[in-house]
């Protein structure tokens, strides 16, 4: 299959990057080296811009 984008890394920034480029109706392939994603036991602080940018693309809390 031929994608349009290819994305490296399989982290917050690059599964959010993924989703909102499939709703515009792009291929997109994720890769991530390692097997499983898993809680790692750190900490996200997001501000008002990213909850914004996270509503728009359906992902917000409502």
């Amino acid at each position: 299959m031929k994608y349009d984008f290819i994305i490296a890394g399989g982290g917050i920034a690059g599964l959010t990057t993924a989703i909102a480029l499939q709703k515009e109706g792009f291929r997109v392939k994720v890769l991530e080296r390692t097997k499983e994603l898993k809680e790692v036991g750190a900490g996200l602080g997001l501000g008002a811009n990213a909850w914004k940018g996270l509503a728009r693309l359906e992902m917000g809390i409502p």
